[in-house]
């Protein structure tokens, strides 16, 4: 026998339609959609951030002590874009050109050719940036956990 005001009402309690359960159900999915987001971004904003600072890279390569790296930049209307191709050590930096579809003029354009520590600094705006985000996100995710843990512990138990 259980006591409805200790135990709280019945799962089956009259009252509960269809609709609520249904609300009930896919609230608790999108929450959790929603949480399974943010983890992928928390969780690739620290491998960009890990690649960025970590050590000189060009086109996703890590780059040697004698390696160059070839970049195009263009500045558009909405953003900047960035072509990065590897010239391992030897050999004649690479010829890049800016696709047709970015729409970029020539004085949109930018060409260099960098060391690895010219990418080194390159890279570290980025990878500050997405530090910060993923840190942000980690802080999100840990207080949005808290206040979950804090609500369900302070609510009464049901069986």
């Amino acid at each position: 026998m259980t006591d409805p005001d200790v135990d709280g009402p019945h799962p089956a309690a009259p009252g509960r339609t269809i609709g609520a359960v249904f609300w009930h159900v896919a609230g608790r999915l999108a929450v959790g959609a929603l949480g399974l987001m943010f983890i992928a971004l928390l969780f690739g904003a620290g491998l960009v951030a890990y690649q960025d600072l970590a050590g000189p890279h060009c086109d996703g390569h890590r780059m040697g002590p004698a390696d160059t790296c070839s970049v195009l930049t263009s500045r558009g209307y909405r953003s900047v874009r960035t072509i990065e191709k590897l010239n391992p050590a030897g050999t004649d930096p690479a010829v890049v050109t800016a696709p047709v579809n970015w729409h970029a003029t020539q004085e949109n354009i930018h060409q260099g050719v960098y060391s690895p520590a010219g990418m080194r600094d390159f890279h570290r705006t980025t990878g500050y940036a997405m530090l910060g985000g993923a840190l942000l996100i980690a802080l999100a995710l840990g207080s949005w956990a808290y206040k979950a843990a804090k609500a369900r512990s302070a609510a009464p138990r049901q069986l």
